[in-house]
């Protein structure tokens, strides 16, 4: 499954509001990064998505009140981005509950293999709205003191971190229709999950890890199941605790065993800057006579 991210950094924030449209924030805040990553689906060498708008929704706002945390047009190959996280740009933004993101979508641009041209796809919505609740933590209330060390850029960042990430899987978000040899409309369907976790630190650079088989919360009558992914070269994956073997562009592959019923996999990538990241899919076996 491939993915496109967007990290939201949840930490007492004692620096000056970035640029980039960010909106006003209270006493007690967090900041939010962006970031995306992708790798678009077999048969397309680009798959731009353009953008100038990304907003998230506090729980106890009003229906229409959403918070910019980034404003201004960026387009994004995700061909460029594989194997890697853009940061597209970070805001502070008040600690609480949020309930939902959404990104503007002002164009999506394919060029399909053995084309030169991008084409432009059709966009149903201008506006991707996902639905997930996350929590941006304040560890303390900022200091007079502390203030005056961020105004001078002697601060350091510090809280916990909660990670979002745009699980995107790119196979299904392009539909493309052909008469004969022909393509007559490309269709962008985006599918996406929220995935969240939490982390320690500011995060410079996370470390991808990408399911592409088998999809989570799928279900299989036979007992072997290929595990397919994508890691940044050099790491180390494991896959339940057993290690699986990555080819020299981040490509890994596993053939684990099933127990009848459900079954949780692990999947857990490391480098050799102790960067790590990990999925866990959920796969029920059903056995059929």
């Amino acid at each position: 499954m491939n993915k496109i991210s967007l990290i939201i950094i949840s930490i007492l924030s004692l620096l000056a509001m970035l640029a980039g449209g960010c909106n006003q924030a209270a006493a007690s805040t967090g900041v939010v990064e962006v970031r995306i990553t992708d790798k678009p689906p077999d048969g397309v060498t680009s798959f731009v998505i353009s953008t100038d708008v990304i907003q998230i929704h506090k729980a106890d706002a009003d229906d229409n009140t959403w918070i910019t945390v980034f404003e201004q047009e960026e387009s994004i190959d995700l061909l460029d981005v594989m194997g890697i996280e853009q940061v597209l740009g970070n805001c502070e933004v008040d600690a609480g509950t949020y309930n939902h993101l959404r990104m503007h979508i002002t164009s999506v641009k394919v060029t399909l293999e053995g084309e030169t041209e991008a084409r432009d796809a059709t966009v149903p919505s201008e506006w991707l709205k996902i639905i997930g609740t996350f929590e941006v933590e304040a560890t303390e209330e900022a200091t007079e003191e502390a203030t005056e060390e961020a105004t001078e850029g002697t601060a350091e960042e510090e809280g916990p971190i909660t990670v979002l990430t745009l699980d995107f899987d790119a196979a299904k978000s392009i539909e493309i229709t052909r008469v004969g040899a022909d393509v007559q409309q490309l269709l962008f369907k985006p599918t996406v999950k929220l995935l969240t976790r939490k982390a320690a630190g500011v995060e410079t650079e996370s470390l991808l890890l990408i399911i592409n088989e088998p999809e989570d919360e799928s279900t299989v009558n036979t007992p072997e199941l290929e595990v397919k992914g994508v890691t940044t070269p050099d790491a180390e994956v494991s896959i339940n605790e057993q290690p699986a073997e990555v080819d020299a562009e981040g490509n890994f592959t596993a053939v684990i065993t099933l127990q009848e019923g459900l079954n949780q996999i692990e999947v857990t990538a490391s480098d050799h800057e102790g960067r790590e990241a990990s999925r866990i899919l959920t796969i029920t076996y059903t056995h059929v006579d």
